[in-house]
């Protein structure tokens, strides 16, 4: 059974299994609708997935949906831009190294601080930190996790510019001061 399809907000909802849903251009729906899409869960998150057989025995082949409308480029892979990987609008997608990639990346489970790069050290200052695909970089120390994390956003978006993570160009709008 194919999947449902509904235009809501000039673009186009595709239902899935396991209660999911994700959004496509509505430019995409004729070729997108060619095949019988599911939600497949990989490092906790949903990504959009369809298979075949190919051709004899049970050999399966398969394509998520990020690659299938991009495409695959030599020692690239598509990254979502507000790293909701239901979202598989255009706008939403592009092309990345893998280090690239992992700019994009969340704050990790389990972490003390809100913010990414923001450790609470044993001096209990909140030290902030840019690693990522060039050398790691202290920003410094602070008295509080907020500034701190503005302070490492502004670094980040400084060296990475502001389509590398969105989160972190978000804060790296905002003024020291402005919460704790």
């Amino acid at each position: 059974m194919k999947n449902e399809y509904e235009i809501r907000d000039e673009k186009c909802y595709m239902k899935l299994s396991k209660g999911q849903e994700c959004v496509i251009d509505i430019e995409d729906m004729e070729i997108v609708a060619k095949h019988k899409w599911c939600a497949t869960m990989h490092s906790g998150s949903y990504y959009v997935k369809t298979s075949w057989y190919k051709g004899k025995g049970n050999s399966v082949e398969g394509i998520e949906l990020q690659l299938f409308l991009l495409g695959r480029v030599v020692g690239k892979m598509v990254d979502h831009r507000d790293r909701d990987t239901l979202n598989n609008t255009r706008s939403n997608l592009r092309h990345v190294t893998r280090a690239e990639n992992s700019l994009n990346s969340k704050k990790r489970k389990g972490s003390a601080s809100s913010y990414i790069g923001v450790t609470l050290e044993p001096n209990k200052k909140w030290r902030a930190r840019v690693v990522g695909a060039g050398p790691d970089e202290n920003v410094g120390y602070f008295k509080n996790e907020h500034e701190a994390g503005i302070a490492r956003a502004k670094v980040f978006v400084k060296h990475y510019g502001e389509e590398a993570n969105l989160e972190q160009t978000k804060l790296s709008k905002e003024s020291v001061g402005a919460s704790s």
